[in-house]
């Protein structure tokens, strides 16, 4: 039997990924994601968080982030650098989430 478990989101986790200290480049626009509601088996009027998608050179195909901020503005095509990034591996799959943003002019 395999062995199940989930270290949470964590910085190292993103760096195994990406070079969380380098720029990236936002390559969407930002969707609102609606909050779900387990009881009801459906999604809400609420927003619950808005996600971005970013590249970073060296990387051959984009990553998503989550943040936590839904009044987070970034522009398509910025350089950022992303504010508390970390990510988390869960079944194979890794996500990604910031507490925000610096743009890089």
């Amino acid at each position: 039997m395999k062995k199940r478990f989930n270290k949470g989101y964590s910085v190292e986790t993103a760096e195994e990924y990406i070079d969380v200290n380098e720029e990236f480049v936002c390559v969407s626009k930002g969707d609102l994601i609606n909050k779900y509601d387990n009881e009801k088996e459906k999604y809400t009027d609420e927003i619950s968080h808005q996600t971005y998608w970013f590249s970073q050179e060296g990387l051959t195909e984009p990553f998503k982030v989550k943040f936590e901020d839904i009044n987070l503005k970034i522009s398509q095509f910025s350089n950022v650098k992303l504010i508390g990034l970390t990510a988390c591996e869960i079944q194979k799959k890794v996500y990604f989430k910031a507490e925000g943003i610096e743009v890089i002019k």
